[in-house]
């Protein structure tokens, strides 16, 4: 059975998808780690999405990254957006790190900056799925040719700049030749900004397309705290406008009763992301993901490395958290095609999203 997408997440009119086609990965599968990179231009977030002013300096500030990763024999994988494609110097770190064989590399749209310009200038376009087919497929095309043109290979990994998927994008990604997709996350929700909603999204990965043709492999995000077995279905129940305003959310955080977190630095604690990993992991997921935007290496880029004080730390939790991954639950580093090779051989079932 496949559980199609026409929503990929059913939070419009085609209602709640239950039923996925999640790869199974055995009990005595190690744990993987997979470490993503939204690498792109450095913007302010605060102002409407129209791709001027910015700038590309974190790509010339990968090295003291690079130097945790290659410690400990983790290869990151960078999804990397037009603009750094198409400047005369950005791209050219990525090129050298993937040459070396330290990484792998992939595409992340953000629309708003990524031509042809077709649409209107508004928050609902800056999510892709809400283009029309013919523009979201024209500007995927592009980033891709550019791509490829830059690094001499057409790329296989794709992400969604601002987790924009849509409707007709597993089908403009098939098209493409994409194998993987890394644009959901689960338990969180776009829609009140005219964008996605993941609310139902597995957190294993699974088949966008059957027959092995295109696997999502969703970031990593759950619940923890005391009533985390039935965070799904809880945290709908709280988050709500009204609710948000009065902070319910964040008191039953503070009261470790239920507690959003995703596998990031930006913004998650060491200990959060700890707990959200040995919990999954007794819950039987074996892949995960820690994500992050290339912009936090320049300190005041976005809101989390505020100032150059707080740039050590962020590269601490990176390296703490991949040495407890390692040590602690005796898992291993991986890239995107790992985990699809090993999903290729694995058992698919129609099954609920494990929460």
């Amino acid at each position: 059975m496949h559980a199609g997408l026409a929503d990929p997440t059913g939070s419009r009119e085609s209602g709640a998808m239950t039923e996925f086609d999640t790869v199974v990965f055995p009990a005595e599968t190690r744990p993987t780690l997979l470490v993503t990179i939204d690498s792109e231009e450095e913007f302010d977030w605060k102002k409407p999405f129209h791709g001027e002013p910015h700038t590309l300096e974190s790509m010339h500030r990968i090295a003291p990254l690079q130097r945790l990763f290659k410690a400990r024999g983790m290869r990151p994988t960078y999804v990397v957006g037009y603009p750094i494609v198409t400047d005369d110097r950005a791209w050219e770190p990525l090129a050298q790190l993937h040459a070396d064989g330290d990484c792998q590399l992939g595409a992340h749209l953000h629309p708003w900056i990524t031509p042809p310009f077709l649409e209107s200038s508004t928050v609902a376009h800056s999510f892709q799925g809400n283009l029309h087919a013919d523009v979201e497929l024209a500007k995927m095309q592009v980033l891709t040719e550019r791509i490829e043109r830059r690094f001499g290979f057409r790329p296989r990994i794709f992400k969604a700049g601002r987790y924009g998927f849509g409707q007709a994008t597993a089908a403009a990604l098939e098209q493409l030749g994409f194998e993987i997709d890394m644009s959901f996350l689960p338990h969180w929700r776009y829609d009140e900004l005219g964008g996605p909603s993941f609310v139902s999204a597995p957190i294993d990965p699974f088949w966008l397309r059957p027959e092995g043709r295109l696997l999502e492999i969703p970031l990593t995000a759950g619940f923890t705290g005391l009533a985390g077995g039935i965070g799904s279905w809880l945290y709908r129940k709280v988050d709500r406008p009204m609710l948000r305003a009065a902070r319910v959310p964040g008191a039953l955080a503070r009261g470790r009763i239920l507690n959003r977190v995703r596998l990031t630095p930006e913004g998650i604690s060491l200990a959060e992301a700890k707990q959200l990993t040995q919990e999954l992991f007794a819950r039987g997921h074996r892949v995960f993901q820690v994500s992050f935007h290339s912009t936090s290496l320049v300190p005041g880029a976005n809101p989390y490395v505020r100032a150059q004080r707080d740039l050590r730390p962020f590269l601490d939790w990176l390296a703490d958290f991949m040495d407890f991954f390692v040590e602690d639950l005796r898992g291993q580093f991986g890239v995107p095609h790992d985990v699809l090779r090993d999903a290729r051989t694995m058992p698919a079932a129609a099954v609920p999203a494990r929460t």
